[in-house]
């Protein structure tokens, strides 16, 4: 399982394209006008020990801390969850809030590993497409197997990603939502 970190998430959604997704998954004019609503005008300052900045507009993002943030931030990545649904496809998808994890099965962790990295340069090509990052110096990576005697350095298998090198994790892993 490969643990993926998006970048910002909520800071960096586009209100045109998650009105655009809300539209074509065919929620009512009436709730795409009200969250339009939600995420319009919508300014921020900057705050910290002796400093108040200016009101600043923002253009991008919901709002953090609001209850309907979580559930239009799925609605955002849905299409990058929905590619992984199909158990026949050998990975599956999987989020919570901003956290997306991939999961793989196999014959071997290199051959998962593999499949891993295929499907995160789908999550990739989508991340360009919509304005997102993934930071894969945070991903965390897991084997799991039910075999008690496994060869030391097939659970060594190792995903490479961008130029980074994400090492399994040794017994646990932390996995929000679960």
């Amino acid at each position: 399982m490969l643990s993926l970190d998006l970048v910002g998430a909520f800071n960096n959604i586009s209100h045109e394209r998650l009105l655009h997704i809300l539209k074509r998954k065919g929620f009512l004019k009436w709730l795409t006008d009200f969250i339009q609503s939600f995420l319009t005008a919508r300014k921020t300052h900057i705050k910290f020990t002796g400093y108040k900045s200016n009101w600043i507009q923002t253009q991008t993002g919901i709002p953090q801390g609001s209850p309907l943030s979580p559930i239009l931030f799925l609605f955002f990545i849905l299409d990058l969850l929905e590619k992984f649904q199909s158990p026949n496809s050998g990975t599956l998808g999987f989020g919570f809030i901003d956290n997306t994890n991939l999961i793989t099965w196999g014959d071997s962790t290199v051959e998962n590993c593999r499949q891993l990295e295929a499907a995160h340069n789908y999550y990739a090509a989508w991340a360009n497409r919509h304005g997102a990052t993934f930071a894969p110096k945070k991903y965390q990576l897991i084997h799991f197997t039910r075999r008690r005697r496994h060869a030391t350095t097939d659970l060594a298998s190792t995903v490479r990603i961008t130029g980074c090198k994400t090492a399994p994790q040794k017994t646990s892993m932390r996995i929000l939502g679960i």
